[in-house]
């Protein structure tokens, strides 16, 4: 359908009004102030007829962009969209146009008019390039601008906004590669001082998302070393771009060569992936993605690659017997992927190949067969047949027999046989149809011939003509009784076989027509389709094919693998190879787990199909099995360690937790349990408090298992503090404040406990009385503290095994110190795994002394007396042992001391200690005589390692510092300055610490040439009198060679000195002598020197001033 185009117009319009801009400032350019944004304008849309109006539609709110002193517009931001421009509304119509900036007080002239004619609406193509055109008349000639509707940016005549939008000087809008985006209207204004004009064009942009074309299959398995192509047809508008990626993550978009690690390949122009030789790499997900501005399609193609050893159809032993004279043919048919290589040994050891001439009676033909001519007795021996790739090796013997009694040929050759004219039996006398099963051996009797000495001849449907003499077709046989036989029948062997043979009243011929029965493969067996197997149990599954000729069987793993008896592909180690195929085709797989869950496919192929039965398998989950759970009862000494064991087994493993008597559960690990790998639970430091029934839960997905243990302390007499007997302790105290006196006490049957005070007050546990307080876990409290409250306090524990006592001297002091460390608060030590113990001090002082707690990088608290594995808190003075350090204890250990004051930490950071690796390498350096060398030694190490500098000399630089022309800096640089050639040798840099040491060595050559002039001299150098002449010197040399010029008088002319002799003579910068005036005195021999610090070098020629 095509519309009128529209156009537009003022209607009825007032006055116009022009907005007052600012005065121009005299440093900046007068951009005029734009419309306010309240101002609206109202278009009505005409036909080409204006006297007619048939319909309006109207469009405002655009506000006006003046046009400033530049080119450009600024309602046309950069880039490359439309900016966004002003409101669109039709509530107040105005006078105000667009183009402001174009009115002025006119005289007679004429309104612009729109002569382009064209449809309202335009539709493109994506991706494509548009052209609207927009021609207008009137007098003067009219502005021409171009406006998005949508947005209002404006773009004017003559001007181009980024790579795509362009109006040309004639009006006509250009949008190169448009977008999706570009759709919408577009408004053409023409304007000049008596009015304005206007059309809208309405874009609209045409996409179609790609869609690629689906291929056969997604799977596809090649032989090793085959090419494949990947084709990814795709449609869509516009034209969809094509790329892949490839197995190893490559990005592939560019046509032509792929250079990527997997295989050599290719991208076609119509996005078909070739892939040239395939490898075992090359397998995998190919993607192939097609995109355009409406959207993207996607289809990964799934590749196996396989590999088929060689295989020699003939047996692998054989005996050839013939007579001397004859020639033999001995074949060797070979099939494999890739196409094996082949070669025969001869008995003398000599290998001959296809195509291969030996001598001139030995040829090997292409196919394989090897061709012996006039065989002599010499040749009798052991001929091998080998043929080999890249996944296999295969081999047939041949026992070459020469006799004279052989009575397998005459002792000529005979020429080909032709099958005699039989004028009188064009048509056979009898035929005969024979059926016969696919390699199966069928016999073809035909009347023996009377009266012949050739007797009867064979015609093969390949035209090929046998009798019992010669039959060069190994597996077909001619008998002297005139019997055909065919061993082994294939699809190749049927056909018509014709037979003539002699009679008494002359030649016959019968026609045996032969068909091979074949049939498609037919999987007959197979487990139902669903199957679940126990997890760790072995998992077998039948494949049972039939068909002519038989089948090979395959399968298919879950992870795509395919292998068979003759074929296992790529199994890459994964599987460790726990897949057996049987000849049958049965696949057993052993300990099944959860990997080997999926599809598997049974394949049974042969010439004349294939055919196919999925199985798939689930392995299904133990539930969790504890072992031992007779074990109930566990007992063990107050103050050792009880091991509660828990082992257990399942699919999933199981995960094992632990119950407190409590009903607690058990964290891993903290200060009193610990859960090891095995799901053995160990009490720590038992106590009477940890007596009771332990429950072991082993749970995974199928279920879980209990166990139960039941955990006592023997019978055991009192322990005070972990201690028996009688034992000693001090405790320091601050005047007011509180102490508080530890007597814990463990003993079965439970101990009596009771303090006795210096005063020899007894107070039973509990007790609580004025200042003093008996706690049930046996500590004494004493609160406000007094000078008075010193002495001895006597702890007492009995039971019916024993007593304990524990004496405590208090001693309280009038002020408290807070703990303090007068070494730093923290301290980076490396961790050196060399057996030796780390031994991590907490000196801190404090009134009373303080209290330390270690803190692991874990969060694990260590208190005194306290060993958890390798870390060993001492008792007594703090200190924190790690025994046998590993780069895993690394972190940040804490020591808190505290006191009644207060409390003070220090820490240590541990880190991994490693020897240092010098950044860098050198295979030589060369440098240029006079210039300056840098070195850099640059180490990773830590602790930070300690460089030394070897110098060619023997000299040892062992830190930073300055020796003549050598700077040795802090970051390790060595550098030399003005090298000298005596400088040369090699440079050793050296970074130890006390992990070890690394050596970087720099051999360093000085490059020095002795000077060479390169120009060339005349002998005569002819000149007229007061003619200037000039003298090339042109040297080279490292160092740069001086340059200095002999005159006549012996006087030695260098650069920057001038000769006041009569003829003005002087050297340039780039060594040539200018002579301005020669006269005659000038003539005579003139000497170019060069010299440095290696040599000399000189040339000279004779001035003639004629």
């Amino acid at each position: 359908m095509v519309t009128p185009k529209p156009r537009t117009s003022y209607h009825n319009p007032p006055s116009p009004v022009t907005p007052k801009p600012n005065p121009p400032s005299p440093h900046r350019p007068y951009i005029p102030r734009p419309a306010a944004p309240t101002a609206f304008y109202t278009y009505t849309l005409q036909p080409p007829n204006p006297a007619k109006p048939s319909s309006s539609s109207s469009f405002s709110g655009f506000i006006t962009t003046p046009r400033p002193h530049h080119p450009t517009t600024p309602g046309v931001l950069q880039g490359g969209r439309w900016p966004v421009g002003g409101r669109i509304s039709s509530r107040r119509p105005t006078a105000a146009p667009p183009f402001p900036w174009v009115l002025a007080a006119g005289s007679d002239g004429l309104k612009p008019r729109i002569t382009t004619v064209t449809t309202a609406s335009v539709s493109v193509l994506a991706e494509s390039d548009v052209f609207l055109p927009c021609k207008a008349t009137g007098n003067p000639e009219p502005d021409i601008a171009w406006t998005k509707v949508s947005t209002g940016a404006t773009i004017p005549a003559n001007t181009k906004h980024g790579p795509r939008f362009e109006v040309l000087k004639n009006g006509s809008f250009v949008i190169k590669n448009i977008q999706l985006q570009d759709r919408g209207q577009y408004l053409c204004t023409a304007q000049n001082s008596f009015g304005s004009d206007r059309m809208v064009i309405t874009l609209a942009v045409q996409t179609e998302a790609p869609r690629i074309q689906p291929p056969k299959s997604t799977d596809i398995a090649v032989y090793l070393g085959k090419s494949v192509t990947l084709d990814c047809f795709a449609s869509g508008k516009p034209p969809a771009q094509i790329s892949w990626i490839l197995p190893d993550r490559t990005f592939v978009r560019e046509v032509g060569t792929v250079h990527a690690p997997l295989s050599p390949m290719s991208l076609l122009q119509n996005g078909t992936l070739h892939i040239h030789s395939l490898n075992f790499s090359s397998k995998g997900d190919y993607k192939c993605i097609a995109s355009n501005a409406a959207g993207a399609d996607t289809i990964t193609y799934h590749l196996h690659v396989a590999a088929l050893p060689p295989t020699i159809s003939e047996e692998a032993m054989d005996t050839v017997i013939i007579q001397p004279g004859r020639s033999v043919y001995v074949h060797c048919s070979v099939k494999g992927e890739p196409v094996p290589a082949l070669k025969w040994a001869l008995p003398a050891g000599v290998h001959v190949k296809p195509s291969q001439f030996l001598g001139r009676r030995l040829f090997v033909f292409p196919n394989g067969t090897l061709y012996v001519k006039n065989v002599s007795p010499a040749d009798a021996g052991r001929y091998e047949c080998l043929a080999a790739n890249t996944v296999g090796v295969a081999k047939r013997t041949v026992q070459l027999e020469v006799r004279e009694d052989s009575p397998s040929f005459p002792r000529q050759p005979l020429p080909p046989l032709p099958i005699p004219p039989t004028h009188h039996h064009g048509v056979p006398s009898r035929q005969h149809s024979v059926s016969a099963m696919y390699g199966s051996a069928v016999y073809l009797h035909c009347p023996e011939s009377t009266g012949s000495t050739r007797g009867t001849i064979w015609q093969l449907p390949s035209k090929t003509i046998m009798e019992h003499r010669y039959s060069p077709e190994r597996p077909i046989k001619v008998f002297r009784n005139g019997t055909l036989r065919i061993l082994q029948l294939t699809e190749l062997d049927g056909g018509n076989y014709a037979c003539v043979f002699q009679r008494p009243n002359g030649e016959d011929m019968e026609l045996f027509q032969v068909e091979v029965v074949m049939t498609p493969p037919r999987i007959e067996h197979v487990r139902t389709a669903q199957t679940r197997v126990t997890f760790g149990e072995n998992f077998q599954v039948d494949c049972v094919a039939t068909g002519l000729p038989d089948p090979e069987v395959t399968w298919s793993l879950p992870d795509g693998t395919l292998i068979n008896n003759a074929l296992q592909s790529d199994d890459s180690g994964h599987r460790n190879r726990r897949y057996v195929i049987f000849g049958n085709g049965t696949l057993l797989l052993q300990q099944m787990g959860k990997r080997d869950e999926g599809d598997y496919t049974c394949y049974a192929k042969n010439k004349l199909g294939k055919d196919e039965r999925k199985v798939s398998v689930k392995v299904g989950p133990n539930a969790p099995k504890i072992r031992l759970k007779s074990q109930s009862l566990v007992t063990v000494k107050l103050g050792g360690s009880a091991k509660l064991s828990c082992q257990a087994t399942g699919e999933p493993t199981p995960r094992i937790m632990w119950i407190s008597p409590r009903n607690d559960v058990i964290s891993m690990s903290s200060d009193k349990f610990q859960i090891m790998d095995d799901g053995m639970l160990v009490v720590k430091k038992v106590i009477l408090a940890d007596e009771g029934k332990y429950a072991c839960v082993a749970r995974n997905s199928a279920g879980d298992d209990v166990k139960n243990m039941k955990l006592e302390a023997e019978l055991q007499e009192p322990f005070i503090n972990g201690m028996k007997g009688m034992s000693t302790t001090k405790v320091m105290a601050v005047s007011y404040q509180t102490a508080l006196l530890d007597c814990r006490v463990e003993g079965k049957p439970e101990p009596r406990v009771w303090w006795v005070t210096p005063y020899d007050h007894s107070l039973p546990t509990p007790y609580l009385g004025g200042r003093f307080q008996v706690h049930r876990n046996g500590s004494l409290e004493l609160r406000g503290v007094r000078k008075t409250d010193e002495g001895r306090y006597m702890c007492l524990a009995k039971n019916n095994l024993g007593e304990s006592s524990l004496l405590v001297e208090l001693d309280v002091a009038s002020i408290a110190e807070k703990p303090s460390f007068a070494v730093p608060n923290i301290e980076i030590l490396p961790i050196k795994q060399d057996g030796e113990a780390i031994i991590l001090e907490c000196p801190a002082r404090g009134k009373p002394n303080p209290e330390f707690t270690w803190v692991l990088p874990n969060g694990t608290m260590l208190t005194p007396g306290i060993t958890l594995q390798r870390f060993t808190h001492h008792l007594g003075n703090g200190n924190l042992q790690i025994s046998q350090p590993v780069a895993s204890d690394k972190g940040v250990y804490r020591c808190l001391a505290k006191n009644v004051a207060g409390q003070a930490e220090k820490r240590y950071a541990l880190e991994a200690g490693r020897k240092p690796l010098i950044r860098g390498s050198t295979g030589g350096m060369k440098i240029t005589y006079g210039l300056n060398l840098n070195l850099p030694c640059t180490v990773d190490g830590w602790p930070q390692a300690s460089i030394t500098w070897t110098l060619p000399n023997g000299l040892v630089l062992d830190k930073p510092q300055t020796i003549g022309r050598i700077f040795f800096f802090a970051n390790g640089t060595l550098q030399l300055r003005q090298v000298a050639t005596f400088d040369k040798g090699t440079y050793i840099c050296k970074a130890s610490n006390s992990f070890g040491s690394s050596t970087l060595s720099y051999p360093v050559a000085v490059m020095v040439f002795p000077p060479r002039i390169t120009n060339t001299l005349t002998s005569i150098t002819r000149v007229n009198r007061g003619s200037p002449v000039k003298l090339n010197c042109v040297a080279t040399g490292i160092p740069k060679p001086d340059i200095s010029w002999t005159l006549p008088g012996r006087t030695t002319l260098l650069p920057h000195n001038r000769f006041t002799v009569q003829g003005g003579i002087h050297m340039t910068e780039e060594g040539s002598l200018v002579i301005q005036n020669p006269m005659l005195m000038n003539s005579g021999i003139y000497k170019c020197n060069a010299k440095n610090a290696l040599g000399t070098d000189f040339k000279s020629t004779y001035l003639q001033v004629v």
